[in-house]
């Protein structure tokens, strides 16, 4: 058996804590991206409310006789924009749609690259596949009412 001295046996200990400290904080940093202008793209998104219409059915009644009148209501729902910036770039990814039934997303800005840049873009794509059909139902309650 050999006797390593207390001194090197020290040494050698506190090397294996600084390279295990130094391997543990390597694991934990974020990955690089592989796209150096990555950190430039940013989501932003702003929310409101806008007035949607509900009900829609032909006026009934003397006054409404020989002229297109209607009768409708409408609800206050929540709805979301979502803007794209790109170094000097800036264009209107949504225009205003409505939220889904899950909730409007955060106001604030969006990095790429995390988890909530990914949930943005499938809550966009969710939005905008209601608000098409929306439309197309509207249109088509329109034409019946005619």
């Amino acid at each position: 058996m050999h006797i390593i001295p207390k001194r090197i046996s020290t040494v050698a200990l506190l090397s294996l804590l600084l390279i295990g400290s130094a391997i543990s904080t390597a694991s934990a940093k974020p990955v690089f991206k592989s796209d150096p202008t990555d950190e430039l793209k940013i989501r932003e998104v702003l929310v409101s409310q806008q007035l949607f219409v509900t009900k829609f059915s032909p006026a009934k009644g003397k006054a409404s006789k020989g002229k297109k009148l209607v009768n409708f209501s409408a609800e206050l729902k929540g709805v979301f924009m979502v803007v794209y910036m790109d170094n000097d770039t800036t264009y209107t990814v949504t225009d205003w749609i409505r939220c889904p039934e899950a909730g409007c997303p955060a106001m604030k800005t969006y990095n790429y690259g995390t988890a909530e840049y990914r949930k943005l873009d499938t809550m966009i794509t969710i939005s905008k596949k209601n608000s098409v059909a929306l439309q197309k139902r509207f249109a088509g309650l329109v034409a019946s009412k005619r």
